[in-house]
């Protein structure tokens, strides 16, 4: 199928870090309100997709507030999976995983816990709905594909992300 209207892309914005030392860089994000618990917290998707491999990277965030300020970013263990639990905590959550063609699940990895893991939101601009934000992260594996050929441990440093709520 094809048409001749451009395509509206789902993305907006620009990420950068260096992952494991290496430039790490994308302008393949998505943001919105997490209508499910509060319009109060944001959602934030920053994909990286090799375009010869087909392997895609996916760092995602939760319960991101509209406030400035630097916020820890810890494991969270839920209850149970119920909306309600994911509601009733509203600690920041940090994910990242692989995958192939955007479907196919390679390799998942859990926040490790340490000080040196935040979040910070430097701007939020309520008109233009743009967020402005530093991260510094690091992942271990916790189920690792037969395929892959990533590392069992994950640093992203010196991050930085503009995105727009959409």
């Amino acid at each position: 199928l094809f048409s001749c209207q451009k395509e509206i892309s789902p993305y907006w914005g620009r990420a950068e870090a260096k992952l494991n030392g290496s430039k790490w860089e994308t302008e393949e994000l998505m943001c919105g309100l997490d209508n499910r618990c509060s319009e109060e917290r944001i959602w934030l998707i920053i994909t990286k997709t090799d375009k010869i491999s087909g392997i895609g990277e996916n760092l995602s965030f939760s319960h991101l507030p509209k406030q400035k300020g630097k916020y820890m970013v810890t494991f969270v263990t839920l209850e149970d999976g119920s909306l309600e639990a994911y509601c009733r905590n509203s600690q920041i959550r940090a994910n990242y995983t692989t995958n192939v063609g955007g479907d196919a699940g390679l390799d998942s990895y859990k926040i490790l816990n340490n000080s040196q893991n935040y979040l910070e939101i430097t701007d939020f601009d309520e008109n233009s709905k743009e967020l402005k934000g530093n991260i510094n992260l690091s992942f271990i594996i916790a189920t690792k594909s037969t395929l892959s050929t990533a590392p069992d441990t994950l640093r992203f440093t010196e991050g930085k992300f503009h995105a727009r709520v959409q």
